[in-house]
């Protein structure tokens, strides 16, 4: 056992582990340890990516102004392929995945699904408004966040029913699930969504944050307008401002094997690793 991980058991056998805790976890921060990607229309070439996802040894990124979606090995960056036909003006905005599809929501209201195991298209889906995320759960399931209707969907992938989640929200944008709690960004804050343990993380963006991830212990939050990151704690608690060596952080995905993050850089064209 390492010397710090003996004072910390030692302080915790006195009661005194929750002040050394937070010293510890105020000192946390994230490293950019790499990047790739650059302005352009080739394979591994981006313009203006949004939404990411992280499936197996995978990171899928919505390549929006170049309408497809592009896949790339998560420990190297290495692009592996592209995929979908979408019309003009029409680009991908967010998406989410699960162990048998692709969920992409694009700006022409429409949620489209795909094989994750030859990426053939499956479904259309249309929504009456814009959808500004989403995240599936499981197989069946999938959240989607409607900003103009100040509302949480919960859509059955198979039957294509959709159910209004009983919140209240203004312009709900980002999301992000983890066991029980529903995280979505929601006017310039965090709300979790728990039955038992309803919390909010407040931000002091007046333009509001865009995305949110949980990576352990920390919750990332991430604003475009603002360009940087901020950490929290578990317990809403402010650990650190990141300002990050990019122009718009738009969406975020965790690599849970190795625990990095991505941030795809909206106006930068790119794709950016911290750890």
């Amino acid at each position: 056992m390492s010397e710090a991980k003996s004072q910390l058991l030692a302080l915790t056998l006195h009661g005194d582990v929750i002040p050394i805790v937070l010293e510890y976890a105020s000192t946390i921060h994230l490293q950019m340890v790499r990047c790739f990607g650059r302005k352009g229309t080739g394979d591994g070439e981006f313009r203006r990516p949004h939404g990411l996802a992280v499936q197996g040894d995978e990171l899928f990124v919505c390549d929006s102004v170049n309408q497809r979606v592009q896949v790339f090995h998560c420990t190297n960056g290495r692009f592996l392929r592209s995929f979908g036909d979408w019309a003009s003006r029409c680009k991908p905005i967010a998406i989410s995945t699960n162990t048998s599809m692709v969920c992409v929501a694009d700006s022409s209201l429409t949620v489209r699904t795909f094989s994750i195991h030859d990426f053939s298209a499956l479904k259309s889906i249309q929504c009456a408004e814009n959808v500004f995320d989403v995240f599936c759960l499981g197989e069946t399931l999938m959240v989607m966040s409607v900003p103009t209707l100040n509302q949480l969907l919960w859509m059955h992938l198979e039957t294509q029913k959709i159910k209004k989640m009983q919140t209240k929200l203004e312009r709900p944008r980002g999301l992000y699930v983890d066991g029980e709690d529903i995280f979505v960004v929601s006017r310039g804050n965090v709300q979790v969504l728990n039955a038992r343990h309803p919390m909010c993380y407040k931000t002091g963006l007046d333009n509001g944050p865009d995305t949110v991830v949980v990576h352990g212990e920390q919750v990332i939050v991430a604003s475009s307008i603002d360009q940087r990151l901020q950490i929290f704690n578990r317990d809403s608690q402010q650990l650190e401002k990141t300002l990050p060596f990019m122009h718009k952080p738009c969406s975020m995905a965790l690599y849970k094997k190795t625990q990095e993050l991505f941030v795809s850089d909206c106006d930068g064209h790119k794709i950016v690793v911290f750890q």
